[in-house]
């Protein structure tokens, strides 16, 4: 069987693949099956089983300091599907701009571009079972539903799409079960990554199950692919070769967190006959899109701010229409703002984290300045009055996250500022891998559609050795 509980494996038992993945969410399950789909032994491991744990989701508790954030065990899924368990389905494409280095930001940009990822999209539109109608505006502008006439050097108007969602446990279980060269391991905790004295070759990865009963696995080649927090974790927690960790010769493993945060401005107010319906999310032809206002790159270089979007949603009324408007942004690359391991360890003896948050001035100023520029931009435009909540805006709370755990795991060619290089290879670390968004270097969109992307081109790279 494709599926394997690893309660009853025999106590020490070694297991061996071509490469072994850690973590079975979107990232892991995507990468695995094209794995096998090359010819190469997969082993897929799996902390949790096929329904949600208590026990397995109290592994990801942690302490959090800096700026608030919600509790960490909330953010994630701990079994078979990982977070696409309950994730909404917002998906948007990378675009250029989303790898470029902007010179106001320090330390953004990727050392791919789109053309890297640009051959993998339509596959990843596939998975995650999206028609293939593109997400180009001129496609879905309508008479009936018209994009807000707003200032084009200004402003752009963005399409999301949406996902039905698709849940990749439901997806992908039976087709696995069916792939001969992909074995699954459930309830397989990993503890460790064993690597040799000078810590430039993972030589084994140490798991345990809940009860007890410790196994390893064997392979020439390992991926990370357990989210934004756990991968970062589980380097800095293999200590072996170093006190600093896998791979964190730089001290860079576990910083640069990043998340997409997300904060009221006002309230929206359309002028007679204009119409906000496009922002809506709406059945169009066979899609489910809803459209968001996003700045355009002169903007962003000229108030040397961060990217930023605005989502508008319809308020209860008395009969006039209106909405609440929230600003949705991309954070600067910190390196201060990280994962750390705390003194206090769970139930495997593992590590728990310390996510400390921080943004800074620049995330501020984003805030107030977009939602001016929208405010200005709407009213010039003739297309109604935003009320500003000038209060929140001044505070520049932090009202909702996207729970997308980026950055930790960075991709840089640079080992100072990055953990990976352009191939997802873990710098100095000569066959370990990491898949998901904490390879990330900062991201405007929503990244499932992204990183099912780049595990797609993560396993041609590896089919490919």
């Amino acid at each position: 069987m494709s599926f394997v509980d690893s309660r009853r494996l025999d106590e020490g038992a070694v297991i061996e693949a071509d490469v072994c993945v850690v973590g079975a969410g979107a990232a892991g399950i995507v990468l695995a099956r094209a794995l096998g789909d090359a010819g190469r032994r997969v082993c897929l491991l799996e902390s949790g089983g096929f329904e949600r744990s208590e026990p397995h989701q109290r592994l990801y508790r942690g302490e959090r300091i800096g700026h608030p954030y919600p509790p960490l065990e909330r953010s994630r899924l701990r079994y078979f599907g990982g977070t696409t368990n309950h994730w909404a389905g917002w998906c948007r494409p990378p675009r250029a701009e989303d790898f470029a280095a902007r010179a106001w930001i320090a330390d953004s940009g990727w050392p791919i571009d789109l053309d890297a990822l640009s051959p993998y999209l339509d596959d990843a539109q596939r998975i995650c079972d999206l028609e293939p109608e593109g997400f180009d505006l001129e496609r879905w502008r309508s008479d009936e539903a018209p994009p807000l006439a707003l200032d084009a050097g200004t402003f752009a108007t963005l399409v999301t799409r949406f996902s039905p969602p698709t849940r990749f446990a439901g997806k992908f279980r039976d087709v696995l079960d069916r792939e001969r060269s992909v074995h699954v391991y459930l309830h397989a905790n990993v503890t460790g990554l064993v690597a040799n004295a000078a810590g430039g070759h993972v030589e084994r990865v140490t798991c345990q199950t809940l009860d007890g009963n410790a196994f390893a696995v064997d392979a020439p080649r390992v991926v990370l692919a357990t989210g934004g927090i756990e991968n970062a974790r589980l380097l800095l927690a293999s200590r072996g070769a170093s006190r600093r960790g896998l791979g964190n010769g730089r001290d860079v493993v576990g910083r640069y967190f990043m998340d997409h945060f997300k904060h009221r401005v006002g309230v929206f107010e359309p002028a007679h006959g204009v119409s906000v319906d496009f922002y809506q999310r709406a059945q169009r032809d066979a899609s489910v899109l809803k459209g968001v206002v996003g700045l355009t790159e002169p903007v962003l270089g000229r108030e040397e701010i961060t990217p930023a979007y605005f989502e508008f949603w319809p308020l209860p009324s008395d009969g006039a229409p209106r909405y609440r408007v929230d600003l949705r942004l991309d954070p600067s690359p910190n390196r201060d703002s990280r994962v750390r391991l705390d003194r206090v360890t769970d139930r495997l003896g593992m590590p728990r984290v310390m996510l400390d948050l921080r943004y800074g001035e620049r995330e501020s100023r984003t805030f107030v300045t977009a939602a001016r520029l929208l405010r200005e931009g709407l009213g010039d435009a003739g297309l109604g009055i935003l009320r500003l909540d000038d209060q929140g805006l001044a505070a520049a709370r932090i009202t909702a996250t996207g729970f997308h755990h980026m950055g930790t795991t960075r991709m840089s060619d640079d080992p100072a500022t990055g953990v990976v290089d352009r191939h997802c290879r873990v710098h100095g670390v000569d066959n370990l891998y990491v898949a998901g968004c904490s390879l990330f270097a900062g991201y405007e969109g929503y990244p499932t559609m992204t990183l099912v992307a780049l595990a797609l081109r993560l396993a041609d790279h590896l089919s490919a050795g």
